[in-house]
């Protein structure tokens, strides 16, 4: 009796355990989309692709900066940020990406990159949402450093 008891206390508490895992488990598809989203970002900045930048990016979105070569912290709004690219201030070379993570919560993404060239590295909390069926970019922390 007491061995029924421990051998159903166990299968319980993993039947909850594996419930739970499965309300919390991301949508591998939307994770999938996410990393696009974030791959599609950073290569749109390498190729000064504004038009993508544009599409990927949300309106209100928001982008915060730490430069560590010149001791200073920018934040950009969109168009600052579409600007920055054009004029030549951020890409327009190739850069390694690492997606090291993605965290989802229902309509809400945040990704960890990290970005590197030859001379830079950049670490990057990339945050995004949902609208409709669509990822979206809606803000960014970044420190840029030598490597």
């Amino acid at each position: 009796m007491i061995i029924t008891k421990k051998i159903l206390t166990v299968f319980i508490t993993l039947f909850i355990a594996t419930s739970l895992w499965a309300i919390n488990s991301p949508n591998t598809a939307d994770e999938q989309t996410v990393k696009n989203v974030v791959t599609e970002y950073a290569k749109s900045i390498d190729k000064q692709d504004l038009d993508a930048l544009e599409n990927i990016v949300y309106d209100d979105a928001s982008f915060i900066m730490i430069n560590k070569l010149r001791n200073n912290v920018s934040q950009y709004d969109k168009n600052e940020l579409i600007n920055l690219v054009k004029k030549g201030g951020m890409g327009g070379w190739e850069r390694t990406l690492n997606i090291v993570n993605v965290q989802l919560s229902e309509n809400t993404a945040v990704a960890k990159i990290e970005i590197a060239d030859n001379k830079l590295k950049t670490q990057e909390f990339v945050t995004l949402i949902k609208v409709g069926d669509k990822w979206q970019i809606v803000g960014s922390a970044m420190s840029i450093d030598k490597l």
